[in-house]
Formats: C-alpha cells, structure tokens, sequence
C-alpha cells in the first residue's frame, strides 16, 4: 500500500466514515488516472 492510499484511510478512519464509504471513495481515486498522476507529483507533507 503506498503512503498515500494508507494516509487517506488513516484520516477517513479518523473522521469515522463508514467502511463501505471508505471502500468507495479508495476506489475512485484508484479508478482516476488524473487523480492519479496528481498523486505521484506530490509530497506528502503535514498541515501546519
């Protein structure tokens, strides 16, 4: 899993969103190559 996906989990865990809405929302993001190559450009940094 990479630090990404695993981040977006932790934090819809975090705003205790179902699992089926978190089992949804991981695979549209999967399914969105913009989404996608966006993800890859990024860093993963914290919030202030």
């Amino acid at each position: 899993m990479t630090p990404l996906r695993q981040r977006m989990i932790e934090e819809m865990r975090m705003r205790n969103l179902a699992p089926g809405t978190q089992a949804i929302y991981v695979g549209c993001v999967a399914r969105c190559p913009a989404l996608r190559a966006l993800a890859r450009g990024l860093e993963c940094r914290e919030c202030p």
